[in-house]
């Protein structure tokens, strides 16, 4: 026995001898060697020993840390995960990636058996974090700020770069952001089974609300162990980044560096790193920010752990999210200035929105207003039953933000209500035909209306003329209360160009033209005359909603140059004028 240990401790011994022979510059030289053989994990290996010989080499640290992240898919339990998730072995080349997980015949990735979507992240906290953090602390050994360091085209794959000192900053700045990333995502609870996801799909069964239904504790904390650590991530790299920003806005721009300045972009740049500034004041108070005043942030909210994801959750059904249900704007204090109607805006950009019918009260008589949360610049058909059984459409109409209401004049018989969105479907307008123009009540007041399945009558073909119309065309019917030059506006959901034609005459076959144009025309309104109002949309452009109104037209002030001025040929000319609107219902001048 005692000769087995001996031949153990002279083995030791004299891989210790044989490994402190080699220097440093060896290491890093057979670890460049590996690197331009593409072979990451050699590579790993020879700036790991560089780093045990020489612990403060810049050089070795800097390849070390870089090396130790692109080892990752290769050793376990990077390696094994990705197996666990069915990514096949043959392809996990960091150069020429071309692994992918299993599809079905839509592209859709089939579930792997058993896992968990909470796994990811834990993966993500347990060994991405560990290697973001050594990482770092290699980047650390740099400290000399005319730290140089030349990488070949075979060893980057890409070109030759120059890294310097602001270079590690900036990685150094980036790793701390992930670090912030990975421990604010731990904190999530994701505790569900991607094979039940799969077989919702399957089954066609999967839905935001079943699945915020079935997971009550889906998107709350899972643990708030790692806020602190979070947010001193995040100081940090807004502090590294700031070092780096000032370092390499001052540094020549003839070399090819890992993170190179664009001039051209030095307010965006300026602009960023006041708001970094800012935002990490708003760490102990509400700050409001600079660039965008209108918002007031409260960054310490975010790392306090009492607002999980979920509770800023609006409500749920089927696919949809229920207009009207964003339940704190704020986010918990966390930001100041946006509004419901904002957010709300943004959310259906990319899921449905399901209008709902708030509280509804009584005017005088049978009136009944009901007003109703809906999605902006969409089309809705309010539709009425006496049974629950049979519905029939009785209102359709486009909204223009997220609420809207309608009057009905109920009878003694009860009625129910709902409303139906027929955004892609609408039925004709009512204002389709022109014995059937809607009437608009005075001046300043807007009307609305919807072009989609508009249809064009046989004597419209010669009483309208201009080009490009698509014939989707909409009646108004207008009494001016004023003998003055006025102003019709037209503003399209689609934010295109309507064409605009008005008329007088009181019959579609004997129509006089007083002018046209689009989105915006002038005409001298007689008082007491009937203006038949004809709206249309462009073969081009969607159709959807479109709002007019008759306003005063603008007051335009020329105040340079004056009436009469001379110049000669090749003068630099300066006109200057001020604009105004009386009524306050032109959106842009």
């Amino acid at each position: 026995m005692k000769t087995k240990i001996l031949i153990v401790l002279v083995q030791v011994g004299l891989a210790y001898v044989l490994s402190a022979a080699q220097t440093v510059d060896f290491y890093i030289n057979q670890g460049r060697a590996f690197l331009s053989a593409t072979n990451i994990t050699s590579a790993n290996l020879s700036f790991s020993n560089a780093v045990l010989v020489s612990p403060n080499n810049p050089t070795a640290n800097v390849f070390y840390a870089v090396t130790r992240l692109l080892v990752l898919p290769y050793q376990q339990p990077g390696s094994d995960f990705l197996t666990r998730i069915g990514m096949p072995k043959t392809g996990r080349n960091i150069y020429n990636w071309k692994a992918k997980l299993p599809t079905d015949t839509n592209g859709v990735p089939y579930a792997p058996t058993g896992v968990n979507a909470n796994e990811f992240t834990t993966v993500l906290h347990t060994n991405i974090l560990p290697a973001l953090i050594n990482a770092d602390a290699n980047l650390t050994k740099v400290t000399n700020s005319n730290f140089i360091l030349s990488l070949t085209s075979n060893e980057t794959r890409i070109v030759d770069i120059t890294i310097d000192y602001g270079d590690v900053l900036m990685s150094r700045a980036i790793l701390n952001a992930l670090e912030y990333l990975a421990y604010t995502t731990y904190s999530w609870n994701l505790d569900v089974l991607l094979s039940t996801i799969r077989y919702l799909y399957d089954n066609e069964q999967l839905s935001l609300d079943k699945l915020l239904t079935d997971y009550p504790n889906l998107f709350t904390f899972a643990t708030t162990n790692d806020l602190n650590s979070a947010k001193a991530a995040f100081q940090n790299a807004v502090s590294l980044y700031l070092k780096s920003s000032e370092f390499i806005r001052s540094r020549p721009t003839n070399v090819v560096r890992l993170f190179n300045y664009d001039p051209g972009k030095a307010d965006d740049e300026e602009n960023a790193r006041l708001t970094m500034i800012e935002l990490t004041n708003s760490l102990l108070s509400a700050v409001t920010l600079s660039i965008e005043t209108n918002y007031t942030v409260f960054l310490g909210s975010h790392f306090s752990g009492h607002y999980p994801i979920r509770s800023f959750l609006p409500q749920a059904s089927g696919n949809g999210v229920i207009a009207g249900t964003v339940p704190d704007p704020t986010f918990g204090g966390l930001i100041y200035g946006i509004s419901e109607e904002q957010i709300e805006d943004f959310i259906f950009e990319k899921i449905q929105p399901i209008p709902k019918i708030s509280t509804v009260s009584k005017t005088t008589g049978k009136q009944i207003v009901i007003p109703v949360n809906v999605g902006k610049f969409r089309g809705y058909v309010v539709q009425v039953s006496t049974n629950l059984l049979n519905w029939n459409d009785f209102y359709p109409f486009y909204t223009f933000d997220g609420h809207y209401q309608f009057i009905y004049n109920a009878d003694s018989s009860r009625c129910f209500y709902r409303l139906v969105d027929r955004t892609e479907n609408m039925p004709p307008p009512p204002n389709d035909m022109f014995a059937n123009r809607t009437t608009i009540p005075g001046m300043n007041i807007p009307v609305e209306g919807y072009t989609m399945n508009a249809s064009l009558e046989p004597e419209e073909v010669n009483a309208s003329n201009i080009q490009w119309q698509a014939g989707h065309t909409i009646w108004w019917t207008w009494t001016s209360p004023i003998s003055a030059d006025v102003e019709l506006v037209a503003f399209s959901s689609g934010d295109y160009w309507n064409p605009i034609i008005i008329f007088t005459g009181n019959s579609i076959s004997s129509l006089t033209e007083e002018n046209n144009g689009w989105n915006d025309v002038r005409f001298n309104a007689q008082a007491g005359v009937n203006y038949q109002i004809f709206v249309d949309s462009t073969y081009w452009g969607p159709d959807g909603g479109v709002q007019i109104v008759i306003t005063q037209p603008l007051v335009l002030q020329i105040t340079s140059s004056f009436d009469g001025s001379s110049f000669l040929v090749n003068s630099n000319i300066l006109i200057e004028g001020t604009a105004s609107d009386p009524d306050g219902q032109i959106k842009e001048v």
